[in-house]
């Protein structure tokens, strides 16, 4: 009977924006269905069963009352903890999932927007400077070419040394001096 209202509950109030009505709804369950069942046998069916009415005032009939409710709210309790701390698992996995789909689209969209506006003024830079020096240019697509092999070999690593990205920088710099003289 429990488990039966609590999936109507569950229909209404959810664990994220009702927790502590669902939490209450809960243990007004656990309480009044005990009463209510033990009252509904005592008044109705004790009667047929045993051929005299039941006595409601007996002691017995408290303490097996108490017991219904004791054993209800028990069960109750481990049922919605059981079901709280599912959802909590679930929304902590869901949380993580999205938050690491995010930074990765961030980082793809990044890289995807970086790249080609690099090699493009690159290209632009290298052919004036193929004109003016052809030393220069050569220099220049040294560089040029280590730059994008340290791109493309580290681009799905998540670390990189420390000598490699100091190497990578200086490359990178001499490129941006080339396009852009002193500025």
């Amino acid at each position: 009977g429990n488990e039966l209202l609590m999936s109507v509950v569950d229909r209404y109030l959810d664990w994220h924006s009702h927790t502590r009505a669902k939490i209450v709804v809960s243990a007004a369950i656990a309480l009044v269905l005990p009463v209510l069942i033990h009252f509904s046998f005592n008044l109705g069916l004790h009667p047929v069963f045993f051929g005299r009415p039941c006595d409601l005032g007996a002691k017995e009939n408290y303490m097996s009352l108490i017991i219904a409710i004791v054993v209800t709210l028990l069960v109750n309790c481990i049922y919605v903890a059981s079901e709280f701390f599912e959802y909590w698992k679930k929304s902590l996995t869901e949380k993580e999932e999205f938050k690491r789909t995010s930074i990765t689209a961030e980082f793809e969209t990044l890289k995807n927007q970086v790249n080609p506006h690099f090699l493009f003024n690159s290209l632009n830079t290298l052919t004036s400077l193929i004109e003016e020096d052809t030393k220069k240019a050569t220099d220049f697509v040294e560089q040029l070419a280590h730059v994008y092999r340290y791109v493309l070999l580290n681009r799905d690593n998540e670390t990189v040394s420390l000598k490699e990205e100091l190497e990578f920088t200086r490359s990178f710099i001499y490129l941006n001096q080339m396009r852009f003289g002193d500025n």
